[in-house]
């Protein structure tokens, strides 16, 4: 997500566009800063599960699911992206911190 939105940035830079490239650029601010807790979440739920704490594996995942859809959902990030690029967004940045982490 954050090489689209460096993508976006460029294209808005090279369009000549700079109020929505620093925009973008506080939207990449956001989306970093929000990354480590959203890992954090991960491992609590794998601690969870590895001492089969399943209540404590679904706060998390719960937890991450909520954080997740908001840090997707912020306004100045959706307006840079349609609809079918933020579904694609949505299932990658999942899949790298669920299984490349």
């Amino acid at each position: 997500m954050l090489r689209l939105l460096e993508r976006k940035r460029e294209e808005s830079i090279w369009e000549e566009k700079y109020s929505q490239a620093s925009a973008i650029d506080e939207s990449v601010k956001e989306l970093k800063s929000r990354e480590a807790g959203l890992r954090e979440l991960i491992i609590e739920r794998e601690d969870a599960l590895k001492t089969n704490d399943l209540i404590a594996a679904q706060r998390s995942k719960d937890r991450f699911d909520k954080n997740m859809s908001d840090a997707l959902h912020l306004p100045t990030i959706r307006g840079f992206f349609d609809e079918e690029e933020v579904l694609g967004i949505t299932f990658l940045f999942f899949f790298i911190l669920n299984f490349c982490s």
